[in-house]
């Protein structure tokens, strides 16, 4: 819609009268070869200075610029032509004109008046003068002018603007945001108002907001956020406070009543437990992975030294054009060293199981101490290998 308005507001000055006369453009006045150029000027200023009497012609310069602007030639007097000049020269009326002579004296005066209001043309004159003289012509360009009279005094057509659209008012929506602390069960306020403990989701009018997190033995956070017509996501780690002291938590005493302690003959089922002072953890136990791990990877590297052992001087042929067949595998050194890692480890593997095995009987023979509570008092045992 902008760029209409905008046309129709440069064409303005082309559909209003300046000063009760409409506006003209005399396009240079065509004559033919038997004219001569002096005779031809002269016709041309005649028709000016007759249009210039009812009608507010443009300069030559003007015009000469308007042609330049439109590429219209002198000798173009189309409506396609008309029209482009009376665009860029803001003029409503273009004129034509147009000289005729023959062998016998007989001159020919044509106009073709064209109305920029209207888009079309409006009149065409066409006046004979016989037996004339060259200034004689003058007085047939004034009468053919007046003919076009009727067409330049017809009111400009009144333009009526539509009316601009109406202004349509943004509705925004409100907005939902969604606010994630770590850790998580602080609460959310917006000023003094509560919104919940995160996680939570709320909405909000799209607005800035400064949005509180409160957590007990963290410090209180502040963030502002903006709010828009769409979902917005706040997450915030909270920073521990190093003043904060957790509260002490009571414990509620229960009064005891004195009452005469009643016994009770002690059954199996009624004894307290009794449990040794300390809790020994047999010893060795912690070598039974790594003896079964050396017991079993020294017979596998047993196992690979003997085979290495058996497969010295071996002939093979491995040609596959990098060397010449037949090879002898010559691997009896390292079987050897494999066998005897082997055997090492195997036998470190079972150093360690005797060692245990000793250890736990160390273990067993002592003696241990054990006391456990009872309705009357306290019991101690004492227990071990003699």
């Amino acid at each position: 819609m902008k760029p209409l308005y905008a046309m129709l507001v440069l064409c303005l000055p082309a559909l209003a009268l300046a000063n009760g006369k409409p506006s003209l453009l005399v396009a240079p006045l065509e004559a033919d070869k038997n004219i001569a150029a002096p005779v031809a000027q002269g016709y041309e200023n005649a028709l000016l200075k007759v249009a210039g009497a009812s009608t507010a012609v443009l300069s030559r310069d003007k015009t000469s610029d308007a042609m330049g602007k439109a590429s219209v030639g002198r000798d173009c007097t189309t409506d396609e032509c008309a029209k482009k000049l009376a665009d860029f020269s803001n003029a409503r009326f273009v004129v034509f004109s147009k000289v005729l002579s023959s062998d016998d004296d007989m001159y020919v005066v044509e106009l073709i008046l064209y109305d920029g209001a209207k888009s079309e043309r409006v009149a065409e004159v066409k006046k004979e003068c016989e037996l004339c003289a060259d200034l004689e012509v003058n007085e047939t360009i004034s009468e053919a002018f007046a003919d076009l009279k009727a067409a330049l005094a017809a009111p400009a057509p009144v333009v009526k603007l539509p009316p601009p659209p109406p202004v349509q008012e943004e509705t925004k929506s409100d907005g939902n945001i969604t606010v994630v602390s770590t850790p998580e069960g602080a609460t959310v306020k917006i000023g003094k108002v509560e919104k919940g403990k995160t996680p939570t989701t709320f909405t909000l009018k799209p607005g800035t907001y400064s949005i509180g997190l409160e957590k007990e033995g963290f410090l209180k956070t502040v963030r502002k956020v903006n709010v828009l017509d769409r979902k917005v996501n706040l997450k915030v780690k909270l920073k521990t406070d190093p003043n904060y002291i957790p509260p002490v938590a009571v414990v509620p005493t229960v009064p005891v009543k004195n009452e005469p302690a009643k016994t009770k003959p002690e059954t199996d089922a009624t004894k307290a437990p009794t449990r040794p002072v300390a809790d020994v953890e047999p010893i060795g136990s912690a070598y039974d992975g790594v003896a079964l791990g050396l017991i079993l990877g020294g017979a596998v590297v047993s196992g690979v030294g003997t085979w290495l052992v058996l497969l010295d001087g071996t002939v093979t042929c491995s040609d596959r054009g990098l060397r010449e067949c037949p090879d002898v595998y010559n691997t009896k050194g390292g079987g050897l060293a494999a066998v005897a890692l082997g055997s090492a480890a195997v036998g470190a593997g079972i150093a360690l199981f005797v060692e245990e095995f000793i250890s736990s009987e160390r273990e067993m023979n002592k003696l241990r101490v054990g006391a456990g509570p009872t309705d009357g008092g306290a019991t101690f045992n004492l227990f071990g290998r003699f």
